[in-house]
């Protein structure tokens, strides 16, 4: 940030407006006394002192000049000769234009003046001193001829300029150094609002891309981006609220300008600043960790401020973006506006993305039991099928029949029926792994894909099914009572090579399974009961 300098501004040249006025005044005095000295008779002796002063002075100024425009020596220094050159000079020009009498008296004045104000107030009265001595010392033979009333007034006046005027200078310069500041503080304010404005408009264009987004992962990537490069932050970190509401999970962090990503959740319970900021949907700005009551929570506690700022849309949070810094108070009332207007703009991607994923959801979760549809497990059969082929690969399925679920349905009714589906599911996500894929095939059948699982494993997996299926007991107002399940598997490619063959053949392990009895797993070709 450029400020504006203290020091008076320089004209070609390298001349300060000051050193203009120091020359142009000792130009006009060479001036007015010259025509002086033309004026006077030739060939008398003050006549020629007058005429070898002028030369002098003139002479001096030429040097002034040149030592002032090449910068070679510090211009207070120089001045503080010339003062004295001054006064010398002119307490000898008065001694040759008429001593005590001379009309030229008051240029020491001027002289005295010009250095009260561009030097000290002890200085001014060094000055005045030696104007009054030179003045004094050269005009001794006179002083007996002279009103000693009108000298001291002369004098007299010689140390009130010099007192008054340096000390109106000292004002006058203390007045232009806080004009100045002024001007500094204007300038540099100006100066971040037109930065912050442009960061602002660099986040609106930015964040505005937001919408279009339509996965977390690239709306995460989206923020950090932004944070790392527009904003600036160093250390921050986003946190989506749990599905359950209770907690935060850490989704993406910047460490140093690093940018980590988390796969494995990593919660933290709502307590806290965090749990403040989630409880009032509103930020919160922590000038000092360390001096801060409340409990800061993060990885790291060695950073000092903290700025949490809510994802929230209509009241609703989703979750935190939160920025941590080294030094005591680093976040201002900017940073937390230009975060905020980050953050609704997240806030909102965030709600369409969720929107969206539910939409698509409806679309392929069964409403009753929150298994997968039939639609979704012939689209995901078709894939697996696919990558097994390609892979070559092994592809297991198990098809599942409730045993006797029409009696079950006449005797206790549907909703009773309905708590048995509901039952089933939840008790095959226990049984299966992350990667297979629970849907309901029809009324109260359900099917398993299992990739990359052989027969036999399957089949062990079918009868952990069947026997934690035996032993649930449902319960529905005061209805107790017990189901059992039979269960049939094939697998690609040993039992089939089509989907539909793939079909056929655990369907047929399932009626097997049924017409012997039922409560049992049946794998296709060997027909192996298990009970």
């Amino acid at each position: 940030m450029n400020n504006l300098s203290l020091q008076p501004s320089l004209r070609k040249g390298g001349f300060t407006e000051q050193q203009i006025s120091f020359i142009a005044a000792r130009l006009v005095i060479i001036l007015g006394l010259t025509f002086y000295t033309i004026s006077r008779p030739a060939g008398t002796v003050q006549t020629v002192l007058a005429w070898s002063l002028l030369f002098g002075m003139g002479l001096y100024l030429g040097v002034y000049w040149w030592l002032a425009s090449s910068l070679r020596v510090n211009l207070i220094d120089l001045n503080r000769v010339t003062f004295f050159i001054d006064i010398a000079a002119v307490s000898i020009f008065c001694l040759a234009t008429g001593g005590l009498q001379s009309p030229f008296y008051p240029l020491l004045y001027l002289v005295v003046a010009y250095a009260a104000y561009t030097l000290t107030l002890v200085e001014a009265l060094i000055y005045s001193f030696l104007a009054t001595f030179m003045y004094l010392i050269l005009h001794l033979g006179q002083l007996a001829r002279v009103d000693l009333g009108v000298l001291f007034w002369r004098i007299g006046l010689i140390w009130f300029i010099g007192g008054v005027v340096s000390i109106f200078a000292k004002e006058h310069r203390e007045s232009q150094s806080r004009l100045r500041k002024t001007l500094n503080t204007l300038t540099q304010r100006t100066q971040e609002t037109e930065r912050s404005k442009l960061q602002i408009e660099s986040i609106y264009e930015s964040s505005r891309q937001l919408a279009k987004l339509m996965s977390l992962e690239q709306i995460i990537e989206k923020i950090l981006s932004i944070v790392r490069e527009i904003l600036g932050h160093k250390n921050f970190s986003i946190l989506l609220l749990s599905p359950e509401g209770d907690a935060l999970e850490l989704k993406a962090k910047i460490e140093g300008g690093k940018i980590t990503r988390y796969d494995q959740t990593q919660r933290f319970n709502l307590t806290g600043v965090w749990g403040e900021v989630v409880r009032n949907a509103t930020p919160e700005r922590v000038l000092d960790v360390q001096s801060d009551p409340r409990e800061v929570l993060g990885e790291k506690r060695d950073f000092r401020a903290q700025l949490s700022v809510p994802l929230v849309v209509g009241g609703k949070v989703f979750g935190i973006l939160n920025s941590e810094s080294q030094d005591v108070g680093a976040f201002l009332d900017q940073d937390e506006k230009t975060l905020t207007i980050l953050a609704n703009h997240a806030a909102l991607a965030i709600e369409n993305f969720q929107l969206h994923s539910k939409t698509e959801e409806l679309t392929v979760i069964d409403e009753l039991t929150g298994a997968f549809n039939y639609r979704y497990f012939r689209q995901k059969l078709d894939e697996e099928f696919k990558r097994a082929k390609r892979y070559d690969q092994v592809l297991s399925m198990i098809m599942l029949d409730i045993d006797w679920f029409k009696r079950c349905n006449d005797t206790y009714g549907h909703r009773f029926g309905n708590q048995v589906l509901r039952m089933l599911v939840k008790v095959c996500l226990k049984c299966i792994r992350d990667t297979d894929v629970l849907c309901r095939y029809g009324g109260e059948e359900f099917v398993v894909l299992l990739p990359q699982t052989s027969k036999e494993d399957a089949r062990q997996i079918a009868e952990r099914i069947r026997e934690a299926v035996a032993q649930q007991l449902i319960e529905l107002d005061k209805i107790k009572s017990r189901v059992t399940v039979s269960i049939g598997v094939a697998t690609f490619p040993e039992d089939a090579q089509e989907p539909d063959q793939l079909i056929e053949r655990v369907d047929q392990a399932l009626y097997q399974a049924k017409g012997h009895g039922k409560n049992q797993v049946w794998a296709q070709q060997s027909l192996v009961a298990s009970k």
